[in-house]
């Protein structure tokens, strides 16, 4: 049978009761998160997962994975501009 990787979500706290629950109805635990548990099942486990589950809040069948690299701009490469705020006569009025 094809197995497919399962995302319970549920509320934080929450996951230990919900790992419990897939583990009763004999499913493998993949990986538990903060405000969620993956696991793998057939198309029974399913409809099990969606009938026999109390403590989450819904069954999430995951269909994709992407991983993509971000380029964010380095703090040290942006060009530092000082003012002089007093000798232009800006100065906030705390440091007049």
């Amino acid at each position: 049978m094809e197995k497919f990787e399962l995302i319970a979500p549920c509320h934080f706290g929450m996951e230990a009761v919900l790992k419990r629950e897939i583990l009763d109805l004999g499913y493998e635990i993949t990986k538990v998160e903060d405000g969620k548990v993956t696991f793998e099942a057939d198309a029974q486990g399913i409809a099990d997962a969606n009938i026999f589950l109390r403590s989450t809040e819904r069954i999430l069948l995951k269909v994709a994975e992407v991983k993509q690299k971000i380029k964010l701009p380095s703090l040290t490469a942006q060009k530092k501009t000082d003012i002089d705020w007093i000798r232009r006569g800006n100065a906030p009025p705390d440091l007049l």
